[in-house]
């Protein structure tokens, strides 16, 4: 059972990997100044939170999503939206590693920075980095960078 849910788990890690950083890309072409604005906001919170010693867990989905809203596509918001969800748990307990919440909120400023330029190549690669990291957290393995997708029956 735990192995399943570890394999679960891992799946979903790398449909973000997959899913996120075009997502991010899509996100620097399209923010309007007033989404850029929002996540900055956010950020400014989850530095708060850093600061006063919590994760910051509230802000960091809201980030990702944040992002996604700034695609300006829907279905692409329903998507991050129930990643977020599938994965709270997980991700909840990486923030708890030492040091993670600070590097989490480094990459995002990052992922940020991009989106602000309007540099679809720099939020997708600031993304990836970021989500290779936190998989390689979260599953205890980096990603399997060109392995193929295995095919579950049942999927």
């Amino acid at each position: 059972m735990i192995l399943a849910q570890r394999e679960a788990v891992a799946e979903l890690y790398e449909a973000r990997r997959l899913l996120e950083p075009p997502i991010a890309a899509l996100a620097a072409r399209r923010a309007s100044p007033d989404e850029i604005d929002e996540l900055a906001r956010i950020l400014d919170e989850k530095a708060r939170e850093v600061s006063a010693g919590r994760t910051g867990f509230a802000q960091d989905a809201a980030f990702h999503t944040a992002i996604a809203h700034s695609s300006h596509n829907r279905a692409i918001t329903r998507i991050v939206t129930t990643l977020m969800d599938l994965l709270a748990q997980s991700r909840e307990e990486s923030l708890q590693a030492p040091g993670r919440p600070e590097r989490s909120h480094r990459d995002h400023r990052r992922v940020l920075k991009a989106i602000e330029r309007g540099d679809a190549g720099g939020a997708e690669q600031a993304m990836h980095s970021h989500l290779v990291a936190v998989e390689r957290l979260a599953t205890g393995r980096g990603s399997r960078r060109g392995a193929p997708l295995r095919h579950h029956a049942g999927c």
